[in-house]
């Protein structure tokens, strides 16, 4: 889906939202920011709007959910958004593994805005590969979205060049591969020795 109107960015959350996700600051923030005019879309894929709805919660100007969609149409999705929003409450249980939704989102060229929980926050260098937040209330990522409104397309341009090389610096195959050969040569080396 493509937008007709003026907005400067498209900004996407794929994925569950359920107790790990926090959802509703980023849809206050785009909501209050598109009250005069849409300067900002969010797409939403794997909540519907019924479904964020029935808890009695509203959705402003700009935003389009999509319910649960195939792996293929989430990632078209992705990749022509120009950020995707990554918000977790700084819990034990969410702080647990890492998140496949941001490694993803960067290995697609889309930067990051995400907030100081889960080790994402250890690979983003603010506005050069994605943009970190200290927590992920409303008035934080509102304040966060007026600035990203001032970057220019050159900005944006290099944080997704950016994006795509810290994804290929840490999650490709290769690098991977060759760390997983190192520990098994360890491994191996480590019973020979015994």
């Amino acid at each position: 889906y493509q937008y007709e109107d003026q907005s400067k960015y498209n900004i996407v959350y794929a994925g569950s939202p359920g107790r790990k996700d926090q959802l509703d600051g980023v849809v206050k923030a785009v909501s209050e920011i598109n009250k005069e005019s849409i300067s900002i879309h969010l797409d939403i894929v794997g909540i519907s709007e019924e479904q964020y709805l029935e808890n009695g919660k509203f959705i402003g100007n700009g935003i389009r959910m999509y319910g649960r969609l195939t792996h293929e149409k989430t990632v078209e999705i992705i990749k022509r958004a120009d950020f995707s929003v990554l918000f977790r409450e700084n819990l034990r249980y969410a702080n647990a593994g890492f998140s496949t939704k941001f490694a993803e989102s960067l290995s697609l060229g889309v930067p990051v805005i995400c907030n100081e929980v889960g080790g994402c926050d250890q690979l983003i260098d603010s506005y050069k590969n994605g943009i970190l937040l200290e927590d992920g209330n409303t008035e934080t990522i509102k304040k966060a979205l007026k600035k990203l409104l001032l970057l220019s397309p050159e900005e944006l341009y290099v944080m997704k060049e950016n994006a795509i090389n810290t994804a290929e610096r840490f999650f490709s195959k290769e690098v991977n591969q060759k760390k997983i050969q190192e520990l098994l040569d360890y491994l191996s080396d480590k019973r020979g020795n015994v």
